[in-house]
């Protein structure tokens, strides 16, 4: 029952993230619409791995997965905004 109500969830944030940046940057449409799939073609990889590990390793490293990739995504943002500061 958990996991609907985390995937309900999950899955309304990415239209509504979505239009909130159609709204700011209308002159990069195609871009955001392209990072917006790629999100979900993540969404629908991510979990058959995070399922293989849980069957093969247990429940807690299949979660690590998850673990893994938000700090993955994290490492990325942070190494971004670096690189923009540096450029100012």
């Amino acid at each position: 029952m958990l996991v609907f109500f985390i995937g309900l969830g999950v899955s309304n944030i990415f239209p509504l993230v979505f239009s909130m940046t159609i709204q700011k940057y209308p002159e990069r449409g195609n871009e955001i619409s392209g990072l917006m799939m790629m999100a979900i073609s993540g969404g629908a990889l991510i979990p058959p791995v995070m399922g293989l590990v849980s069957d093969s390793l247990g429940v807690v490293p299949g979660m690590s997965v998850l673990l893994l990739c938000a700090a993955y995504l994290l490492v990325v943002s942070w190494v971004i905004i670096r690189k923009r500061l540096v450029m100012i």
